[in-house]
């Protein structure tokens, strides 16, 4: 068989497991074939030890169509939180330059490309299992924006926007507070006429 056929006969989108079984051969074997195909720019890696792969000979908007799914398939638990959510919601006119995502603490050493991942706490899981957007973005699970908001607070290393960055009359205050409670932080100084 054919480099062009073995390809074609992959799909869209596919991890090295799948690549090995599809192609019935060992998973050392197919890691050798995926590194010569990805040096020929026959297939892109989503990212360093993702195990996750595009492949561009067969479509090549697969990297942008299923980023979603490499993201998933190394961080199951891939949440949207942070600025990207404010940002994406029209809160904010800062640009988030990455999409932050949230991952069940501890993180694996795998990076997806364009992606930011927040190791998080099974507890912190727990306190936005029902703050998540009804339709996600980006194709993945995301908060809402009063909890990306309240957790970009409690994240010390994390961009805290000014009260002029924000469109305070779009947010709801008081489940703000219910979030900022839930993770055990107090209310900014600066918000907190807003959440009275």
């Amino acid at each position: 068989m054919s480099v062009i056929q073995r390809l074609l006969s992959l799909p869209d989108a596919f991890s090295l497991n799948l690549c090995a079984s599809l192609l019935g051969i060992e998973k050392g074997v197919a890691k050798v074939y995926l590194s010569r195909w990805a040096a020929a720019g026959y297939v892109k890696s989503s990212g360093p030890r993702t195990g996750f792969y595009f492949n561009v000979l067969k479509n090549r908007n697969s990297t942008s169509e299923f980023l979603p799914q490499a993201v998933l398939h190394v961080h199951p638990t891939a949440l949207v939180r942070g600025a990207t959510v404010i940002h994406a919601s029209g809160l904010t006119t800062q640009v988030a330059h990455q999409i932050d995502v949230a991952v069940l603490a501890p993180a694996n050493r795998a990076h997806t490309d364009g992606f930011v991942a927040w190791p998080k706490s099974k507890r912190w899981y727990v306190a936005m299992r029902d703050m998540k957007l009804k339709d996600g973005l980006f194709g993945l699970p995301a908060l809402q924006p009063e909890a990306a908001l309240a957790d970009m607070f409690a994240t010390s290393n994390d961009w805290h926007p000014d009260i002029d960055d924000l469109e305070v009359d779009e947010l709801d205050w008081a489940k703000f507070k219910v979030v900022c409670d839930r993770l055990g932080i107090e209310v900014p100084e600066q918000l907190k006429s807003l959440v009275e």
